[in-house]
């Protein structure tokens, strides 16, 4: 088990980065129509790993970054790959305290109705058992652009709109088994969810060549989130 530590300057960056895609228009070409982009971006933080006096791990991210050259559509996000590397090899390097740590991107919506019936908060490949969702992606970017690290932590943030301003308090996820893997946030007329998945290297066997593998037992702690949203 993992617990996922975001620290306010990092959820910040996440949130607005995943409203912008949402609410703001996007220069594009003729052809392109696509509306409510999704975005991706990449956490930077420590990893701890457990020993005799820390029962779990701990990931926590103190900063994150946008791919501003990853292909969007409101459907889908597909990060550069050369553009992950470079950005890995450049903080590494000049931020020695700062480490590769995980990844973030956002899943917008029409709607509350379209997201409650697509479960819209969780990795897409896990209801519909796609080949191409994010449960099967996951693994393949940890193995392309991290494959020495034991464990990536990975969020997703659903948003829509509201009509008019919410009034609910912000929360851990209601649903049996996900209330300490996630978060529910009322931020005026938007609505927004959080939800942590990980994974991590394992060795290949005689059945299986992969590298990694997708998990779902991260435990997404965000101190500051329900006291800087609910106090307002």
């Amino acid at each position: 088990m993992t617990t996922i530590f975001i620290e306010d300057s990092a959820i910040a960056q996440i949130l607005t980065s995943a409203i912008e895609a949402y609410e703001i228009s996007h220069r594009r070409t003729k052809d392109d129509t696509s509306q409510k982009l999704e975005t991706f971006g990449l956490l930077w933080g420590y990893h701890t790993q457990a020993n005799q006096s820390v029962d779990s791990d701990k990931i926590t991210a103190v900063m994150a970054t946008v791919e501003t050259s990853a292909k969007r559509h409101n459907e889908w996000v597909e990060p550069n790959f050369e553009s992950l590397s470079m950005k890995k090899d450049f903080i590494e390097k000049y931020w020695g305290n700062l480490s590769l740590v995980g990844t973030f991107h956002s899943h917008p919506y029409e709607n509350r109705g379209e997201i409650r019936k697509n479960k819209g908060w969780r990795a897409s490949g896990m209801i519909s058992e796609s080949e191409d969702g994010d449960a099967e992606y996951f693994p393949v970017l940890h193995e392309q652009i991290a494959s020495e690290k034991i464990k990536l932590a990975h969020i997703i943030v659903t948003l829509t709109l509201l009509q008019r301003e919410g009034t609910a308090s912000t929360q851990r996820l209601k649903n049996e088994g996900e209330s300490r893997k996630g978060y529910r946030i009322t931020a005026g007329k938007r609505k927004l969810w959080l939800r942590a998945y990980g994974t991590e290297r394992v060795e290949p066997s005689n059945d299986s060549n992969k590298k990694c593998e997708f998990t779902d037992t991260s435990i997404l702690e965000i101190p500051s989130l329900i006291a800087r949203f609910n106090d307002l």
